[in-house]
């Protein structure tokens, strides 16, 4: 037999000319004092063994996982006994369509192109959801693997699981006796996870939520001309999930919220003005559901590339057109970022994201942000004047892009938003700038995180010279 995967405490050897796999304990050669002690009491042990323990708990899930989540395990399963090895798995093999041995999620993910990458992370969100759901004690996210139908990034694909350890350690299985806590600590891990190894930020709903926003979709979509909706972004803060699908044959993105309904029933009403004014520059908006749990369904920008990645310098006409709009309609966006500009397929550039935009008319805010006033310098571009903050989509945009300079001078200052901050506010802000200095001088340089740090800090110390 042929080793094809090695653990801390179990092998798995592939049988020669078979598609089945042995997956039982190593032997006490090259472990540590602990395991080998622990692997000679429980390699005989029925009830103990890794290995029965992991065969027990797959058939029983059998019964609570739907047939296309419980197809992650494998097909073929025995439990055999022997009188050297004791207590292994037969199992079938794993392989790609070419014959290679799956790769970790996490490697692939960060080997994929933008769009596979995308669909791996919501395949992986569904099976998290799933066994969420069904509070599966899976604790090991990094045991999940990519199965190709041909070789690696060949055809379609599929998610597999064939090290599933489901006995806690701990001295204490409470996990045991509590769903909830199951569910908890899977998400945890989960999260924990792609944050450190596939370095994309994930935060998902609990399953409950999530339910309830597939169920609202269900029910109201077909109604409103939609078809098709996929999960494909959770609890982005404000946010609590992004459906993509169609909206009469049409491709479209839905964003729902329960945290700030009324920063969505804002976005149908401003981003609606704006592609009345100027269909070219900002996407069509096409439908609204009012409510304590709101949502919009808004064009899809097909590629979806953002002036993060893009070189702006192509694009200056565009962004004139765009503050010219907005100044035309009366409208301040509040959010000009690089991300919120997306390259459309006929080349222009459109905004995106009027959520908690400001119609100069009212000048009405989202209750939401007026509770997180540190929220407007972390996440969005305010600077803080005098009195309290500001808000100039011609400034920051001639700030965002100083090849602009001189060409957009003229509108800066004509539509201008503040807020008011109570002193007890602006001092809780002035010892946030500091306590992000403080973290900086403990932050590797050019790592992302230190990145972050210095674009914060440059709203501040540019509000503060302003």
């Amino acid at each position: 037999m042929t080793e094809i995967g090695k653990g801390s405490r179990r092998v798995c050897l592939r049988l020669p000319d078979s598609r089945l796999c042995v997956k039982r304990y190593r032997d006490d050669d090259g472990v540590g004092e602990t395991v080998k002690r622990e692997i000679a009491r429980f390699r005989f042990d029925r009830r103990r063994s890794t290995c029965a323990q992991e065969y027990d708990y797959i058939r029983s899930l059998a019964a609570k996982l739907p047939p296309e989540v419980f197809a992650v395990f494998p097909e073929t399963m025995e439990l055999r006994d022997d009188p050297v090895h004791g207590w292994h798995l037969v199992e079938s093999l794993v392989l790609n369509g070419d014959g290679s041995v799956p790769e970790r999620f996490s490697r692939t993910c960060r080997a994929a192109d933008a769009d596979t990458r995308q669909r791996l992370l919501c395949a992986f969100r569904d099976l998290a959801h799933a066994f969420e759901a069904a509070a599966v004690r899976f604790y090991d996210p990094q045991n999940v693997l990519v199965q190709w139908e041909g070789g690696p990034f060949e055809g379609a694909f599929r998610l597999r699981i064939v090290d599933f350890e489901p006995a806690s350690r701990a001295f204490l299985p409470v996990d045991l006796l509590c769903p909830a806590l199951r569910r908890m600590k899977l998400r945890r891990r989960v999260r924990r996870y792609l944050w450190q190894h596939v370095a994309a930020k994930y935060n998902p709903l609990p399953w409950r939520e999530r339910a309830a926003w597939d169920a609202i979709i269900a029910e109201k979509g077909p109604g409103m001309g939609l078809s098709g909706c996929r999960a494909f972004l959770e609890n982005k803060l404000v946010n609590d999930i992004f459906y993509e699908g169609l909206f009469n044959g049409k491709p479209c993105i839905v964003k729902c919220s329960s945290r700030a309904p009324e920063s969505i029933e804002n976005e149908y009403e401003l981003a609606s003005r704006m592609h009345a004014a100027d269909p070219v520059h900002f996407p069509d908006v096409y439908a609204f559901s009012p409510g304590p749990m709101a949502f919009v369904v808004v064009e899809k920008i097909a590629g979806g590339r953002s002036l993060e990645t893009e070189p702006a310098d192509g694009f200056g006409d565009d962004l004139v057109a765009i503050v010219d709009a907005l100044h035309g309609a009366n409208v301040v966006h509040r959010d000009i970022l690089p991300s919120n500009f997306l390259v459309a397929p006929d080349g222009h550039l459109r905004l995106i994201d009027f959520q908690f935009a400001v119609d100069m008319a009212v000048k009405k805010v989202d209750p939401w942000l007026l509770r997180r006033p540190a929220y407007h310098f972390l996440v969005f571009a305010a600077a803080m004047g005098p009195k309290g903050a500001w808000w100039d989509d011609a400034a920051f945009v001639d700030f965002l892009f100083p090849f602009l300079r001189g060409r957009i001078a003229s509108r800066i200052g004509r539509l201008r938003f503040e807020i008011p901050f109570s002193p007890i506010v602006r001092i809780r802000l002035g010892l946030l700038a500091g306590c992000m200095k403080i973290q900086r001088m403990f932050t590797r340089p050019g790592s992302r995180k230190r990145q972050s740090i210095d674009r914060r800090l440059e709203r501040f110390s540019w509000s503060s010279s302003s």
